[in-house]
């Protein structure tokens, strides 16, 4: 998928819980990592699967525990 689909489906699943600034590659497999950051803790490196699947900031996650 290209990157400005990848952060429409993050923005539907997230709002603006994130800033995607820093994804460079402007392809994305479901494998590949990228860096997502946290408003509230900030970077963190996930894969577009996983992240589009509902994971999010492992440090927000945590908290929510």
């Amino acid at each position: 998928m290209c990157k400005e689909e990848f952060i429409k489906k993050a923005k539907e699943l997230y709002g603006e819980k994130f800033d995607y600034k820093n994804i460079t590659d402007n392809k994305l497999e479901s494998y590949s990592t990228v860096p997502i950051i946290c408003l509230k803790h900030g970077i963190f490196y996930t894969s577009v699967y996983d992240f589009l699947h509902g994971e999010g900031c492992f440090e927000c996650n945590r908290k929510d525990n």
